[in-house]
């Protein structure tokens, strides 16, 4: 059973993203106390770049966005994804500790999609 401020979030059911020529999946999101007020919320993706060109993985891709705020990460998420490879890597966000939902939205030139969360932990 997880402790007060501290679980998994349960995964939407969709969870590959296609933006561009990369494919972005959802692999995990865990829920855990900072402080009194704040949780950390870090998300675990993969991307997966077909191009044929290298191309950036990092936080400038990611947005929290909370009642239709948009939230930067914190987590200095900055890699290369080499041309037909993969990699992995976390987004962190700091959030309010009363906070229920909110949308991840993945950015990739001008291609973009939200993701719906539910922050809350499952009973």
């Amino acid at each position: 059973m997880a402790t007060a401020g501290n679980y998994s979030v349960q995964l939407p059911a969709l969870r590959d993203y296609k933006l561009g020529a990369s494919i972005y999946t959802l692999l995990k999101v865990q829920r855990s106390a900072r402080t009194t007020e704040r949780d950390a919320l870090v998300i675990s993706l993969r991307m997966l770049n077909h191009d044929r060109f290298d191309t950036n993985f990092w936080d400038r891709s990611f947005r929290l966005m909370l009642h239709d705020v948009p939230m930067a990460p914190e987590s200095g998420l900055n890699e290369l994804v080499r041309a037909q490879s993969a990699r992995e890597g976390e987004v962190i966000f700091f959030i309010p500790r009363a906070t229920t939902e909110g949308k991840l939205k993945i950015i990739n030139g001008d291609d973009s999609t939200e993701i719906a969360l539910v922050l809350a932990p499952t009973r």
